[in-house]
Formats: structure tokens, sequence, C-alpha cells
């Protein structure tokens, strides 16, 4: 119950700044918004941190406090998440509806930062080998008889185990050329970001056709991951079972 009520106090306070209209710093901050909650969605925690952080630079609305310590947390940083939700509690006004949960959250953060234990020691040196003495000479390694020629010889393959290898090396390069497309869109999801970032530091207007290209890139970037994962996965099982 704890997670869903964080997730709503998330995305109330993460739109404060987007529905603030007028300058364009406060539209370029509700572009940032919309990058870094859809880096948060996906996992990308230090991504949405930093989308955040530039947005809240640009309107410097209370609630991107909220979002960075909810991303903090998310991180297990608790001791930076826990200051944020201070800072939120100083800037926010006292009618403010989030002012409540944030204050429950902080609480809980403060006891977890509490209950923590202490670092560990490091571990102790290792014990040094001392070389060995002239006197004794070194010990003659053990001899091996070869293996017999009966059991050497190898067992004829089955013609369904060369099926599967087969089968194993296609799904695999499969799997691997999703994973390079994946790595492909991840790369033009940064540079749409990187373009976007340009745009804040040289104060020129906000494209939402480059944050929707954004997040097109993102989502296919990470389906491509997983099914490529999946398949390179499904093929080094193929291989592994015809290799039996």
């Amino acid at each position: 119950m704890r997670v869903a009520v964080v997730a709503i106090l998330l995305s109330a306070a993460i739109a404060t700044p987007a529905r603030a209209a007028g300058s364009d710093d406060e539209e370029r901050a509700r572009g940032h918004y919309e990058i870094g909650l859809g880096l948060y969605r996906l996992g990308d925690y230090r991504g949405a941190l930093e989308e955040f952080a530039a947005g809240y630079e640009l309107a410097r609305k209370p609630g991107f406090l909220l979002n960075l310590g909810q991303t903090y947390r998310k991180l297990g940083e608790l001791p930076q998440a826990r200051d944020l939700y201070r800072q939120f509690l100083a800037e926010s006004r006292r009618d403010d509806p989030a002012r409540p949960e944030a204050e429950k959250v902080l609480a809980e953060l403060e006891a977890a930062i509490r209950a923590q234990p202490p670092p560990e020691p490091p571990p102790p040196p290792r014990p040094t080998v001392p070389a060995p003495s002239e006197a004794s000479p070194p010990l003659a390694p053990a001899v091996v008889p070869p293996p017999s020629p009966s059991l050497v010889a190898s067992a004829p393959r089955h013609p369904r185990r060369r099926g599967l290898r087969i089968a194993g090396v296609v799904v695999g390069v499969v799997g691997l050329g999703l994973v390079g497309g994946g790595i492909g869109e991840a790369f033009a999801a940064d540079g749409a970001a990187r373009d976007l970032n340009a745009l804040d530091r040289t104060g020129g207007a906000w494209d939402p056709s480059k944050a929707s290209a954004y997040r097109l890139d993102r989502g296919l970037s990470t389906g491509f991951f997983a099914a490529g994962a999946a398949l390179a996965a499904g093929g080094a099982i193929l291989l592994i079972v015809s290799a039996r």
C-alpha cells in the first residue's frame, strides 16, 4: 500500500510544474518533466535524476524536489532522498496537499537510515606463503595415466542434436541482432536528449517533435533489448541441450 501511495504522490507532485503556463522556461521545465517521467518508468533512474534536476533549475517548483527525492529512494541512496524531502517541506506551501505524505515518507527514510548496519570492517590480510627452502626439494607433480582408447572414443552424434545446434545458432544470432538494434535505438535516444538539453543551454525554442522522437527511441531500445536477450538466452539453451 505504501508503494502505491508514493507513486500517486510522485505523479501529483511532478505535475505541478506542468500546469504552470506562460514563460518559455516553464515550457522547457515541462519537457524535462515528461522525459524524466519516461526514464523513471523505464527504470533509468540516473537519467531521470538529470531531467528532474534540469527542470527544477528552470522552474524552481517544489514538486521537482519530491521527484528527485523519490528517484534517489529508488536508487537506495537514502541520505540524498531524505535531504530532498526535507528541502521540499521547507520550500512548499503549508497548504500543499503533498505535504502530509511527504512527512510520512521522510519519517520512513529517517528510520531506515538509523536502522542501517554500520559498515563492515575490511577483511584481514591474507597470510603470505613462505618460499620453499633450498634444503627441501619441491614435490614432484603426480603422474596421471593416459585414458584408455576405448573411453576416449566418442559416441556417434544423433541427427536431432545437429538440428538443435543449428537452431541454437540461428536463434542466438537473431537475438544478438535485436540487441544491436536496441543499442542503436539507445544511441538515437541519447542523441535526441542531447539536442533537447542543447536547446536549453542555447535558449532555443522547445521542439516537441524531438521529445516525441526521444520517447519513441527509448521505448524501442527497451523492447529490442528485452526480445534480443530472450532469444540469445534461448539459443544458448539449445546449444547446451545439443551438446549433451
